[in-house]
């Protein structure tokens, strides 16, 4: 159904800190660039065709995807500027700026998927104002999630009120700053599920939990498995 200038994307390869997608309306793969299958781990494109948000990514990281996915889809508008952290092998965040637009039939013009490309921020200076604005925050809990955070000692950083930090986050990150927090937390555990042999209990700690238990339960809704099934899973790659 797409015409044959849809190999454009192949330009994105070209092009640093760039990186361009699709996806047809049941969101599974139809092209991705070399910065698309470097982020994924992928060889080649191939391995990544067919694939969908949620054989890449966790699990509710996967639903906001989706979400908006279709609300491209129901209203055939784009959706440009969308801030997301991507934490690398160290558990620190990068950030990239990503943008979606309707893909449509060559001849009916009917949306029948997404196309996207995800530009990496190189520079806070390169951030959008309103995330910039919440940037001491975002830091804060990056370097402290090991501790207790509250909501109201992370607006006093921004200064300005919680509900208003609540708002900014929500507008950049698709997500609320607990929802950071956690997914912080989570990330450093999967990084160091992925590069150690470390016991639960030490991840954990580590990790900012209280106790096993907690991160378990807690990885387990974010990652949609459990810690133990997702290292075996990561060295069942390797």
């Amino acid at each position: 159904m797409l015409a044959p200038e849809s190999w454009f994307y192949k330009m994105f390869d070209e092009v640093p800190g760039v990186s361009f997608f699709a996806k047809n309306v049941q969101g599974e793969i139809l092209f991705a660039s070399k910065g698309i299958l470097e982020r994924y781990g992928f060889l080649g494109e191939d391995e990544i065709i067919g694939k969908t948000d949620f054989d890449l990514n966790p699990s509710a990281f996967a639903q906001q995807y989706v979400r908006d996915d279709r609300l491209v889809h129901s209203t055939e508008e784009p959706i440009e500027g969308r801030l997301e952290p991507w934490f690398n092998t160290r558990g620190l965040p990068e950030w990239h700026m990503t943008s979606k637009y309707p893909l449509r039939d060559i001849k009916t013009g009917q949306v029948i998927g997404v196309m996207g490309v995800i530009l990496q921020i190189k520079s806070p200076e390169s951030l959008p104002a309103i995330a910039r604005d919440i940037l001491p925050a975002i830091q804060y809990a990056s370097k402290k999630f090991r501790e207790p955070i509250c909501v109201k000692s992370m607006a006093e950083l921004c200064q300005c009120s919680v509900r208003k930090l609540q708002y900014r986050f929500t507008a950049t990150l698709g997500m609320s700053p607990q929802a950071y927090v956690m997914r912080v937390r989570i990330d450093h555990g999967s990084v160091r599920l992925k590069n150690s042999n470390d016991d639960l209990s030490e991840i954990a700690f580590d990790c900012g939990f209280s106790d096993q238990s907690a991160f378990c339960k807690k990885f387990k809704q974010v990652m949609g498995m459990t810690p133990l099934a997702y290292r075996k899973r990561f060295f069942a790659k390797s």
